[in-house]
């Protein structure tokens, strides 16, 4: 057996945020699987220098991770931003996972 890496291999995605209108996106678990009780789901938005600018925290319900966040909250955020989004699981030490990272495009 050949291992190529250790550890888990986050996905990069472009999030996408349109002036003028929320931002709501649901990040939905396989059918049959629900996040566990006490499960939290956040996306920081980050400067250039890596510094969080806001963060924004999803709703969980059963599969679903849904974020809603209003307009004037995502028209603040500038252009050239970043983010993570992370899952942290209520272990104890509490364990966090970095799902999905990447650039902010701004629709104007």
């Amino acid at each position: 057996m050949t291992q190529k890496q250790l550890g888990y291999d986050p996905s990069n995605l472009t999030l996408v945020l349109s002036k003028g209108a929320d931002f709501v996106h649901t990040i939905a678990l396989e059918p049959g699987s629900v996040f566990p009780d006490g499960t939290q789901v956040r996306i920081e938005v980050l400067n250039a220098a890596d510094a969080v600018l806001d963060t924004w925290p999803a709703v969980i319900d059963g599969q679903d991770a849904v974020f809603t966040v209003q307009s004037e909250r995502a028209d603040a955020i500038p252009t050239g931003a970043k983010y993570r989004l992370y899952v942290s699981y209520p272990t104890t030490p509490t364990t966090d996972y970095l799902w999905f990272f990447g650039a902010i495009r701004r629709k104007q």
